[in-house]
């Protein structure tokens, strides 16, 4: 009698189409691995998310109250927009229409 183990988390079913040879080659490589197709699929899936993330998620940055007035008084002194720079913006909204 198998026992089927029932996680708290919802599952959610993602579907895919491939090919017949493509679908061949993903169930030779994860009956090589000793995992399900879709194990398989899950883990390449999760592994690549993860790099990409990884790639963009930003990272904290913490400021000593100093540092902070620095990034503040640049913000609130800028110096205004020279006229080749508000060309190039104005191309790049004209080009983003």
């Amino acid at each position: 009698m198998s026992t089927q183990v029932e996680s708290s988390d919802p599952k959610e079913l993602i579907s895919i189409e491939v090919t017949k040879e493509d679908k061949e080659k993903l169930e030779k490589i994860a009956l090589l691995r000793g995992i399900s197709i879709n194990e398989y699929l899950l883990n390449i899936a999760l592994h690549e998310s993860q790099k990409i993330e990884n790639i963009f998620i930003t990272e904290e940055v913490n400021l000593s109250a100093q540092d902070w007035q620095i990034v503040v008084s640049a913000i609130d002194n800028s110096p205004e927009i020279n006229p080749k720079l508000k060309q190039a913006i104005e191309r790049y909204q004209e080009n983003q229409k």
